[in-house]
């Protein structure tokens, strides 16, 4: 037992071993034309378009190549918004949100949640392309979901109003 152990130990010092050689003296950085090997932290164009190092340099055009076109905040359209109570104590109350992506090009932001005595505001974004922008979209129609944890800070017996958007649903707290 304890020689094939020490076999085993013995192995994987040499397997170790040979792969630090072989990663040591292997360079896995691409040459240029001019075969000079540019390192990512080199040699790097400042008027040049480029995603990872310089894309302050790019023009919109390029930008809109690299999948980074200039996005803008907008309200999401709401599919459906349903009240959804958790069995603890005290009740813990969610609002769960489908809303809408309208194309391709549109994608999930954010939401906040505004509370004003008994009414209580949630705002559903999505990031769609500028308005400047010119860019083909698919056309299907997407959905997403939140689902937002309003807390327990209810009193039993009130009615509250919830506005998603455009939506708006009450409940009666327990």
């Amino acid at each position: 037992m304890k020689r094939s152990l020490l076999t085993l130990i013995g192995v994987v010092v040499v397997v170790i071993g040979a792969t630090s050689v072989a990663i040591a003296v292997t360079d896995l950085s691409e040459p240029t034309d001019d075969g000079t090997v540019v390192r990512s932290d080199e040699d790097i164009d400042p008027d040049e378009c480029n995603a990872i190092h310089n894309i302050d340099a790019c023009s919109e055009e390029q930008l809109i190549q690299l999948g980074l076109y200039p996005r803008v905040q907008e309200p999401a359209p709401i599919e459906s918004v349903a009240m959804r109570i958790a069995e603890s104590f005290p009740p813990q109350y969610f609002v769960e949100i489908l809303y809408g992506l309208r194309n391709g090009c549109i994608e999930p932001d954010d939401y906040e949640v505004t509370r004003d005595g008994n009414r209580i505001d949630i705002a559903v974004t999505v990031l769609a392309p500028a308005p400047e922008v010119n860019i083909l979209c698919t056309q299907i129609y997407g959905t997403g979901t939140y689902n937002v944890a309003l807390g327990t800070d209810f009193q039993p017996g009130d009615t509250y109003t919830v506005n998603v958007n455009d939506q708006t649903t009450t409940f009666v707290a327990q």
